[in-house]
Formats: C-alpha cells, sequence, structure tokens
C-alpha cells in the first residue's frame, strides 16, 4: 500500500482508480502498480459480426439490412419509396431507414 494526499491505493481499486493515482504520483513504485494491473481480471470484449453490403442493390423488401439502406439508395429514393407506402418522409438519411425497416417487420 502507499499512501500519499491521504489517499491509500490498495489492491481493491479498479484500473481506473490505479490508472488516476499512479498519473497524480498517489502510487509511489511503478513495479507496484503494474503488478496490480496485472492480477486484475478484465472481461474479453465480445466482438460483433461486421455486417458487409451486398454487392448488388437489393430491392427494398422485408430482410434487407439497414446497410444495404445505407449503402446502395440515396435519399432520394428512399423518400420515393417512403412516399408510395405512405411511411413518413422527414428526417435524415439514419432516421428514414429505421422507418422502413420499422415498417418492413
Amino acid at each position: 500500500m502507499c499512501l500519499s494526499a491521504g489517499l491509500a491505493v490498495e489492491e481493491g481499486h479498479g484500473r481506473a482508480q490505479l490508472s488516476k493515482a499512479f498519473l497524480t504520483g498517489e502510487v509511489c513504485i511503478k513495479e507496484q502498480f503494474l503488478e496490480t494491473l496485472k492480477k486484475k481480471k478484465v472481461p474479453p470484449v465480445e466482438k460483433k459480426p461486421i455486417q458487409t453490403a451486398s454487392l448488388t442493390k437489393p430491392e427494398i423488401a422485408p430482410g434487407i439490412s439497414a446497410n444495404d439502406l445505407q449503402t446502395h439508395y440515396y435519399l432520394d429514393e428512399l423518400v420515393e419509396w417512403c412516399e408510395k407506402d405512405q411511411v413518413k418522409t422527414g428526417g435524415n438519411k439514419r432516421e428514414m431507414i429505421k422507418r422502413i425497416l420499422a415498417f418492413l417487420v
């Protein structure tokens, strides 16, 4: 344990607290700081699969992905489709894509 400015830095502290303590000089030995960090168990970050757009322009129908709409359609085309199917046409492209996908479900 190392005391500085009245703060005790112990093993129970989290990474953010230990990093702050080290940067502000509240940890007196660098090796002690690094050793404490090594003992912490950090849960692995789950990576989401990357969704790629199809190579050809798909028809707007159930099952189309937001990525396909974003990649293959201009805003004007989405507005035209929304007007035809009586879906609200206001907002930016991202909002319109959300509305279209909700409509197709």
